[in-house]
């Protein structure tokens, strides 16, 4: 098309078309116009496509933010709603460390029956005895009387294994105190119970344990018996072993308790427990079956005998071992293969949740 003219005006002697020098003039000024109509267009397209290019990002942005708007609103939602999660998970364990702390408080201010059984179904509730019971020093001395305490549902329970000598004949639920068989009586033995009722005050309780030790012929023990004692030994445990559980700042036993032995010492699921002694874990125990008597009768010997912390007492160890060796290393515990042991009470199952309680005596 450029070329076009110059060969008309050579082709034709028509001068409408003009001179090749006027067709070379309007033919350059054409391409210059065109060039720099392209230069116009070429930077004109460059801030063109910027501001587009600009412009749909800003809209796209914008899309995005609104779109992504309810679901950023969502998360921040959940996120409170999880940081509020932990927060009432955190005040509600502090809220039921309190509750326990407010139980030993009251058992503290005022034994009675009703104390003492709260105190040990907070402890059945959150697992920290290990047979439902624990045995506590009665007295002063480590080789004064010990007893056992429970709260729990006596009514399945055979006395001496005999089927018919059972506690189904019980006028009320109530806490078994029993005289413990002392580590070095050998032979036969007599025990010593007594059944404290919700109408009877602790005195009348600790009293029948003491003629009931009497008629057992344990005379010289119940002479020893300090129900005091006993009972400051017991609050002491269960707040221990509760605490325990809890894992409350301070608290230093980590297994379900058994024995206290005496302050700052306890036999436990675990094995021997000291506050400031360390521990010594229940498989650290020689055997107490019959593969262990066999072993025995066999030559062959025990080298189990760990030695007195600095700063104990060496009677008070080796009660506390002879404690903790009664009980370690079973293969399967004695309590568990019984269908017929007492049921610990625990805060849901307690009768005292009975609306008719408490009793004021006997039924007739």
């Amino acid at each position: 098309m450029t070329l076009m003219p110059f060969a008309l005006t050579w082709w034709s002697a028509d001068p409408a078309y003009g001179a090749w020098q006027i067709v070379l003039l309007t033919t350059l000024t054409n391409v210059g116009t065109a060039l720099l109509l392209a230069v116009v267009i070429f930077v004109l397209q460059r801030h063109f496509t910027r501001d587009v290019r600009g412009t749909i990002v800003e809209a796209a942005k914008d899309e995005v933010t609104t779109q992504t708007r309810g679901l950023r609103e969502e998360t921040a939602q959940l996120r409170t709603r999880l940081e509020d999660l932990t927060r009432q998970v955190g005040q509600e364990m502090e809220q039921r460390d309190q509750e326990a702390h407010d139980v030993v408080t009251r058992a503290r201010d005022d034994v009675t029956f009703d104390t003492v059984a709260e105190l040990f179904e907070v402890a059945a509730e959150v697992g920290a005895l290990w047979f439902g019971s624990v045995v506590v020093p009665g007295g002063e001395d480590l080789d004064e009387p010990r007893v056992r305490i429970m709260w729990a549902d006596l009514s399945n329970v055979w006395r001496g294994g005999n089927v018919f000598d059972n506690y189904d004949d019980m006028t009320s639920p109530a806490i078994q105190i029993e005289l413990q068989r002392p580590a070095d009586v050998r032979g036969g033995w007599s025990p010593a119970e007594t059944l404290w009722f919700p109408w009877q005050r602790p005195a009348d309780a600790w009293s029948a344990l003491a003629e009931a030790m009497v008629a057992d012929g344990h005379g010289p023990l119940a002479r020893q018996l300090d129900p005091t004692l006993a009972m400051n030994h017991l609050i002491d445990a269960l707040e221990a072993a509760i605490n325990g559980r809890r894992h409350t700042p301070g608290s230093w036993m980590r297994g379900a308790l058994e024995e206290w032995v005496t302050s700052d010492w306890a036999v436990s699921d675990y094995g021997l427990e000291s506050r400031d002694h360390g521990s010594i874990p229940s498989r650290s125990f020689p055997e107490h079956n019959g593969a262990a008597l066999r072993r025995a009768v066999g030559g062959e010997k025990n080298d189990f005998d760990p030695g007195c912390p600095a700063g104990v007492d060496e009677h008070l160890w080796r009660c506390a071992l002879g404690a903790a060796r009664s009980r370690h290393y079973r293969a399967v515990p004695v309590a568990a293969t019984s269908d017929r042991g007492p049921i610990p009470f625990t805060t849901q199952s307690t009768p005292r949740n009975d609306p008719a309680w408490p009793p004021s005596g006997p039924r007739s």
